[in-house]
């Protein structure tokens, strides 16, 4: 729906424009412009980018008919088809989301885009060479201490990509940088915890002594909880006692502790010390705290023991990218196919195209000379241009 408004608001500005430019004082008569985009097939009734196709070495097309076409190798066409049906819904349902099942789908099955491997088999020998050339001629990363080579290298990495003749949108250190070596790595984690399990799991690993305080309504506790149907966490009374006296506020500890001592303790690890003796420590627990509320994340089990969650981490990150990258370019690609069917019936009014590019500093070089050009009105710029592009078309009309 928004796409199809977006179409009829650009289509009346052509109008407007054509309008406005009349030199005479006679009115001009309104054309008639009938917006069209193609319905049925395979997205739904929405923009048909042609049904998922396979390739003769066994990879399959998600939009054969669309102005940039994506192949996806590696997988089953189950699952090739259910990535067209979350990139085809265009209504109803919440994007995040749409993205977030994208990315499962990625991580889990460690599927390949021929198009983002053409790209990056392409441009990243360039851009990693650059980065060491930069190094060796920068005295000061000879020197530098490691986090001073953390802010050099980010300027490297700006440097390198700036020479590159296409860039998408979003960057490439990511893309370049953090491709796991062994991209299995995760597969018995997700097979036995879940994506969203081990997602919530990583971002918190880091704090494994920690008890944390989920209220029923805190925006978290639905993950939580599901950690610890999993195992990877423990809930309430099954927390040992003395993690859970940490958590607590030196006044509630010394209200806990009034009846074991005459005076009010000023320090916490005095009042644990005491409390931790109690014999009845649960019962008064219970008293300020809620143990529904406590969860406390537990270590891997040893036969995972091998695997680094900080590489797991960069996997999904990696993952996360080019879902992104597929994401975006199959949208620009069926706006494209969908704008290219729009203007169709205004062809009176057209008499050429121009390619607009957003212009800012993610804009790539190819874009931008590309933008320059002019188009005529029976040579229509396919856009996307290449992975992640931005650009658009906009309508030249007779009347500019």
């Amino acid at each position: 729906m928004a796409l199809l408004i977006l179409l009829i608001v650009v289509a009346l500005f052509v109008i407007a424009v054509a309008v406005a430019a009349s030199d005479n004082a006679k009115r001009r008569p309104k054309p008639s412009l009938e917006i069209r985009v193609e319905s049925g097939g395979s997205d739904g009734g929405k923009v048909n980018t042609g049904p998922v196709t396979q390739t003769s070495d066994g990879g399959w097309i998600i939009n054969p008919q669309s102005t940039f076409p994506l192949t996806l190798q590696g997988i089953e066409r189950e699952t090739a088809g259910k990535i067209k049906d979350l990139l085809a819904d265009d209504g109803g349902q919440n994007p995040y989301r749409h993205r977030l099942e994208l990315e499962r789908i990625v991580a889990r099955s460690n599927l390949r885009c021929k198009e983002i491997d053409e790209y990056t088999n392409k441009f990243r020998p360039a851009y990693l060479q650059k980065i060491e050339e930069l190094k060796k001629a920068s005295p000061e990363w000879q020197t530098a201490s490691g986090k001073d080579k953390e802010d050099l290298l980010f300027e490297f990495r700006q440097q390198a990509a700036s020479t590159l003749e296409v860039v998408p949108h979003s960057g490439v250190e990511i893309l370049f940088e953090s491709e796991p070596e062994d991209a299995a790595l995760d597969d018995q984690l997700i097979d036995k915890y879940g994506y969203d399990n081990i997602q919530v799991y990583m971002r918190c690993a880091t704090k494994l002594d920690k008890v944390w305080v989920m209220p029923a309504e805190h925006r978290d506790r639905k993950e939580f909880e599901a950690l610890a149907a999993s195992g990877l966490a423990l809930r309430g009374e099954q927390i040992p006692t003395d993690s859970i006296l940490e958590v607590l506020s030196l006044k509630d500890l010394n209200r806990l502790a009034a009846p074991l001592s005459q005076s009010e303790f000023k320090r916490k690890a005095k009042a644990i010390e005491v409390l931790a003796k109690a014999p009845d420590l649960t019962k008064r627990l219970g008293e300020v705290i809620a143990f529904r509320e406590l969860f406390k994340l537990q270590p891997l089990p040893p036969e995972f023991a091998s695997i680094e969650l900080t590489k797991v981490a960069k996997a999904w990150e990696y993952a996360g990218e080019i879902a992104s990258l597929i994401e975006h370019t199959y949208s620009m690609g069926k706006y494209s196919l969908a704008h290219i069917s729009g203007f169709s019936d205004a062809s009176s009014f057209i008499r050429g195209w121009e390619l607009s590019a957003i212009g800012d500093d993610r804009t790539c070089s190819h874009c931008k000379r590309v933008a320059a050009k002019k188009f005529s009105k029976q040579n229509y710029p396919k856009t996307p241009l290449h992975i992640g592009c931005r650009c658009t078309v906009l309508p030249v009309t007779k009347y500019e």
